[in-house]
């Protein structure tokens, strides 16, 4: 998992890179900005919170891995399109937000269900007891986000939605999180 999670930062921090080479030949687009650096601090989080957590198991089934495994790669699959691989002449970083909007909240819908099927598969008590009524809020909160990252266009919705989301994960995390 730390090779998938690995991947996905090398990605964004490839992109990172690639716009900063090319500040000249394109106008920043804050909204894929603020998700790019969501999804590095998503990847943070898994290999902090959700593999750290399984280290503790002495026995391992295939579903336990398969579900682990499956919850990186689509994290990883939102790190490879939330940047470009490159960035052509007159490339309209605006304009290819909305290109991959749809698919890329469909993957973070996605990453939202594995995260949830990967929290009940740590058992029913792990949620309800050790994470409890603010991982559930969290949880949902995301899950309004990513339904409306699907369906509206607004720019002014997606700037507040990646902002929004990076308030209540860093807050989340560095109360909950803060050791392991």
């Amino acid at each position: 998992m730390s090779i998938v999670v690995g991947l996905g930062i090398a990605r964004i921090l490839s992109g990172f890179s690639l716009l900063l080479e090319s500040r000249n030949e394109v106008e920043i687009e804050w909204v894929s900005i603020l998700w790019a650096v969501n999804v590095l601090g998503y990847h943070l989080l898994f290999w902090w919170i959700v593999v750290n957590n399984w280290r503790f198991l002495t026995e391992w089934s295939f579903a336990q891995f398969g579900s682990l495994f499956l919850y990186g790669v689509l994290i990883f699959f939102c790190a490879s399109l939330i940047l470009p691989n490159s960035i052509p002449n007159g490339m309209n970083l605006k304009a290819r937000f909305e290109s991959i909007r749809r698919p890329f909240f469909v993957l973070w819908l996605l990453v939202m269900c594995t995260e949830l099927l990967d929290s009940f598969m740590k058992g029913k008590d792990y949620v309800l007891n050790d994470l409890g009524a603010p991982y559930l809020a969290l949880w949902s909160i995301t899950v309004v986000l990513s339904l409306g990252g699907i369906v509206v266009a607004n720019r002014r919705y997606h700037l507040a939605a990646a902002v929004v989301f990076f308030l209540i994960y860093a807050t989340w995390l560095l109360k909950s999180f803060s050791t392991i």
